[in-house]
């Protein structure tokens, strides 16, 4: 279904939102009170991706804007991975299969969100992503692609949904997320992060 609509005219110059129902709001103080959390980021010098479930209740991913969020649940044994997908070299399959086989059980049951992205991007690595999860057989139950806004997103690592991750505690005015970065200091500070981490 993902691949294609992205053969369509237009796909990524406007929102994309293909789910069950709009995403549910948790506020920060919330999550943060739920001493168990891990977070994933690009800019920072912490790592940007998570396997399995430790015990952790909830994966946190703030300021995602021209990165991309995936994430791939588990249901059969509520293990999730996820990754920030972004990493200026390309989506590596193999580093992700091997992620996913941490986390598989005998007869696996999996479903991939994917959050992220700004309108006009290039569509060429997601339609590697989606490939890369349709031959593994991996439906897509979120994808919440393009957009002009910042998100804050929360996924609850026991049932694998996410949520949109209410910062200052309270719901924004129109425009208050909206993505102030150029794609180029994106990228700058997204490799520069990179470097630090190698």
């Amino acid at each position: 279904m993902l691949l294609e609509e992205m053969k369509n005219e237009g796909f990524g110059s406007s929102r994309y939102w293909a789910g069950s129902k709009e995403r549910a709001h948790s506020s920060k103080s919330a999550i943060d009170s739920n001493s168990n959390s891990v977070q994933i980021g690009v800019y920072e010098t912490r790592r940007a991706d998570y396997i399995g479930w430790k015990g952790e209740r909830y994966l946190v991913a703030e300021g995602v804007g021209y990165d991309l969020l995936l994430s791939i649940y588990e249901a059969n044994c509520a293990r999730l991975v996820a990754l920030r997908a972004y990493n200026g070299k390309g989506f590596d399959r193999k580093c992700v299969l091997g992620m996913i086989k941490r986390i598989s059980s005998p007869k696996p049951k999996m479903e991939a969100r994917m959050i992220g992205m700004q309108n006009n991007d290039p569509v060429a690595p997601l339609r590697q992503i989606a490939e890369f999860l349709i031959g593994n057989g991996i439906p897509v139950v979120e994808a919440d692609l393009f957009g002009v806004e910042i998100r804050n997103i929360a996924i609850d690592l026991k049932t694998g949904t996410s949520y949109n991750v209410l910062l200052q505690d309270r719901s924004y005015r129109p425009g208050e997320l909206a993505n102030a970065l150029t794609r180029e200091d994106f990228e700058r500070s997204a490799m520069g992060a990179a470097k630090k981490t190698v």
